[in-house]
């Protein structure tokens, strides 16, 4: 049933499913990034769809696009993994999170990637030992690579890098997605990061 088109993608950062076809309805529930949809009717400017639960309601066409089953996440290059990234700076990090209500550091990274699809395990020591795409020496970082952080021998964190010294993560002590730095030299530099490297691993290739 699910293999079968059309289905719908959400592809804001997260959208109300309602009762009925219109602003103001009651709220079913709310449905977020990269969540995929079976479209059962369409009406005007309104999709009527169900979730994997079985909940079903009304959703704007301008929060989801129609993809077919067998390329719902059609494979992104670096420059779009970065710039899906950067819609997200500012929302907040929970511990544990999946979505941009809240997310943590390697939930963050495994939605954008998944937005662009590639599949990738929840934490970030199964991220960096996964068998994806190649390890990569810290002084040949590209953007889009993932890069990883720990102490004792223990993958702890991940990020994405930006370029030019810069990554972007979801991180407990602002509490959000923000933008730092390797270069000591900025006012965006974290040393007790650059003190925790622990290496890098590059998923996304451009063409």
């Amino acid at each position: 049933y699910w293999a079968q088109d059309p289905l719908l993608v959400v592809t804001g950062a997260e959208a109300p499913l309602l009762a009925n076809p219109y602003l103001g309805a009651r709220a079913v529930t709310t449905v977020y990034f990269t969540t995929v949809l079976k479209e059962l009717r369409e009406t005007d400017d309104w999709h009527l769809a169900l979730l994997p639960d079985g909940q079903e309601g009304w959703i704007e066409g301008q929060a989801v696009q129609r993809r077919p089953a067998h390329c719902l996440f059609p494979r992104g290059t670096p420059d779009d993994l970065l710039a899906t990234a950067r819609r997200f700076i500012g929302t907040p990090y929970l511990w544990g999170g999946l979505t941009p209500r809240g997310w943590d550091c390697s939930g963050f990274v495994q939605i954008v990637y998944k937005a662009h699809g590639y599949v990738l395990p929840r934490d970030a020591g199964q991220q960096l030992a996964a068998p994806i795409g190649s390890l990569v020496e810290r002084s040949k970082l590209a953007p889009a690579d993932l890069v990883f952080f720990g102490e004792a021998g223990k993958v702890t964190h991940v990020a994405l890098y930006h370029g030019e010294g810069e990554y972007i993560h979801a991180t407990g002590r602002e509490r959000k997605v923000v933008v730092n730095s390797f270069d000591s030299s900025s006012p965006l530099y974290r040393q007790d990061l650059d003190d925790m490297y622990a290496g890098a691993r590059r998923i996304a290739v451009s063409p």
